[in-house]
Formats: C-alpha cells, sequence, structure tokens
C-alpha cells in the first residue's frame, strides 16, 4: 500500500462519513445549490444588476458584485429548502434510511472527485513529467479508480 493509497481511503473515507452525518438530502442540495448558483448567475444576473445601479456601487465592480449575491442567494434559498425536506424527513422517521444513502451518495462524489484529480495529475504527468515518473505505481487503489473512471467516462463520451 503507497501513500496515495492511504490519502485515497482517507478522502473516500471522509466522504461516507460526511455523507452518513448529512444524510443524502443534504448532500443531494448542497450539490445542487452549487451547480444552481452557477448556472442562475450566469443567465440571471443581470436582475441584480439592473438593481445594484440604483445603489452606488463601483461601475468596474458591478457584474462581479452582481454575480456574488445571485450565487449566495441562489445556495442559501436551495440549502434552507434542504434543511427543510430533512426535517420532514426525520418527522417522518426516514433518517436512517437518509443518512445510510447519504454515506454511499458522500463516498460516490468523493470518489468522482478523486477520479478527476487522479485523471488530471496522470495526463499531466504522461505529458510534462510534472511529478514522479512512477507516482502511480504501487497503487492499487489508483489503479482501481482510475480504471472504473475511464470505464464510466467511455460510457458517457
Amino acid at each position: 500500500m503507497s501513500y496515495i493509497d492511504i490519502v485515497i481511503i482517507g478522502v473516500l473515507s471522509y466522504g461516507f462519513i460526511r455523507g452518513l452525518y448529512n444524510g443524502l438530502i443534504l448532500e443531494l442540495t448542497s450539490l445542487a445549490a452549487l451547480f444552481l448558483g452557477v448556472y442562475i448567475s450566469i443567465y440571471f444576473s443581470h436582475y441584480s444588476l439592473e438593481i445594484l445601479k440604483e445603489f452606488s456601487v463601483d461601475e468596474a465592480y458591478l457584474d462581479i458584485v452582481s454575480f456574488s449575491i445571485t450565487f449566495v442567494t441562489v445556495v442559501l434559498c436551495v440549502n434552507i429548502f434542504g434543511n427543510i425536506l430533512n426535517k420532514i424527513i426525520k418527522i417522518i422517521s426516514l433518517n436512517i434510511i437518509n443518512r445510510v444513502f447519504g454515506g454511499i451518495f458522500g463516498f460516490i462524489k468523493m470518489a468522482v472527485i478523486t477520479f478527476s484529480i487522479l485523471y488530471v495529475c496522470k495526463n499531466i504527468n504522461d505529458n510534462f513529467f510534472f511529478f514522479e515518473k512512477n507516482i502511480f505505481e504501487g497503487s492499487k487503489l489508483a489503479e482501481v479508480i482510475l480504471n472504473y473512471g475511464n470505464g464510466v467516462m467511455t460510457k458517457f463520451y
């Protein structure tokens, strides 16, 4: 077992434990909040820009402030919605199912993030020799994650 395997185990364990703690509802809504926040901010921040023009905001910062306010507003609203759903799940006694699936989802989410980082590092290293030449040699988990990730990518691309 190499040091990369230990780091991967730590990251995957963190994802699983965090998912168990938060539950599926909060894990999904936090992920959805980020995607929706970026999407809505890109396409709809011009509405908040018009409102901000009425205040004394410097023109140079107007776009950034507008985007930021829209992003934070969307993220907060989606997270509040997720917390309300989470309370409802607790009330109707589905909390244990929510937490188990949250752990599974957290593990999968961290596996995708780990694959993405490993994939980028491997491609950078293959082209530019940025890391040690055999950085992934001896790592069993990196090989498994890269193989599964490449298999999943071929299904989508």
